[in-house]
């Protein structure tokens, strides 16, 4: 019974000292980020006994570079593109992207070999377009911002895995007049690498 009672305090002890000696990311760091999402899915409806089905897919890739500016703190870049496509058996439908902006990040180390990273971005240029069998329905601007935080793991002082959660606003300004507004939540797994 002693034993269970000791685990917290063990844990706390190891967690200290892992914080005392934490990942630091120094003044003058380049980073280069990546990371991806891919989904699929599948849904059937039935309507006036009429059945239907869709099947959607999507792919987001994203980009950031940084420099640090001072200890934890960099400035950068964010580049992010995604392709949606659906089919419901008759219909072809298909839904791009690209965003590009500044960004901010903050680094929080929390042990010796991980990081919490905070990201905050606005999107200056940005434009999509969607179709529907091959025609253009809609295309226009994007404006908008992104936040997130990743979980870094340093699997050498220069590369880490990351672990994210991004959540986007964005305003689809259509061409031909009128706004749409998406806000999304999105899990990402990535892959970051660091020059000094």
């Amino acid at each position: 019974m002693k034993i269970i009672k000791l685990i917290p305090l063990v844990f706390l002890f190891i967690f200290f000292v892992q914080g005392a000696h934490s990942k630091e990311i120094s003044k003058g760091t380049f980073e280069v980020s990546g990371d991806s999402s891919f989904s699929f899915g599948s849904s059937e409806t039935k309507q006036d006994g009429f059945p239907g089905s869709e099947d959607t897919d999507s792919l987001s890739l994203s980009v950031t570079g940084a420099y640090y500016v001072a200890p934890n703190l960099g400035v950068g870049l964010l580049w992010t593109r995604e392709d949606q496509d659906s089919n419901d058996g008759v219909n072809n439908f298909s839904f791009n992207l690209n965003i590009l902006g500044p960004l901010v990040e903050y680094n929080l180390s929390i042990a010796p070999a991980s990081s919490l990273v905070f990201l905050a971005g606005i999107v200056l240029i940005g434009d999509y377009e969607s179709e529907s069998n091959g025609f253009t329905t809609s295309k226009g601007d994007i404006s908008g911002h992104i936040l997130g935080v990743s979980f870094k793991q340093f699997i050498v002082d220069s590369v880490s895995i990351d672990f994210g959660i991004g959540l986007t606003s964005l305003t689809l300004e259509e061409d031909g007049g009128g706004d749409v507004d998406t806000d999304s939540t999105d899990f990402s797994i990535g892959l970051s690498v660091y020059f000094l």
